[in-house]
């Protein structure tokens, strides 16, 4: 029972590679293959331009939105050096949170 079984199998498989070969043989006439280049496209069309204008700014942004973010998480660095508090860890670590999220959210946006 199984060796009839497997042997079904496995002529269904044989006859739907041959039809799968059958169908690609005659159209291969009709195959073509094309090739993008994507930075061409950006470089030198105005739309690329454009929208790459746009994620550059949007990059700029980011980066110094993040730049701010760590600032002052070295300057509370600073400051913890010279004096150590619990109010001082928290907020350092409210604003090391608060970069990691920026930079999850810029990441996600480019």
């Amino acid at each position: 029972m199984k060796r009839s079984f497997t042997i079904m199998v496995t002529g269904l498989m044989v006859v739907l590679l041959m039809a799968l070969f059958s169908a690609a043989a005659s159209g291969a006439g009709n195959v073509s293959v094309a090739v993008v280049n994507i930075d061409k496209v950006i470089n030198e069309s105005l739309a690329g331009q454009g929208a790459n204008r746009v994620l550059l700014q949007l990059i700029k942004e980011k980066q110094d939105e993040l730049n701010k973010v760590a600032d002052n998480i070295n300057t509370l660095q600073k400051e913890i050096e010279t004096q150590d508090t619990p109010e001082k860890q928290q907020q350092l670590t409210q604003l090391v949170n608060e970069y990691q999220q920026k930079v999850d959210e810029a990441n996600s946006q480019i």
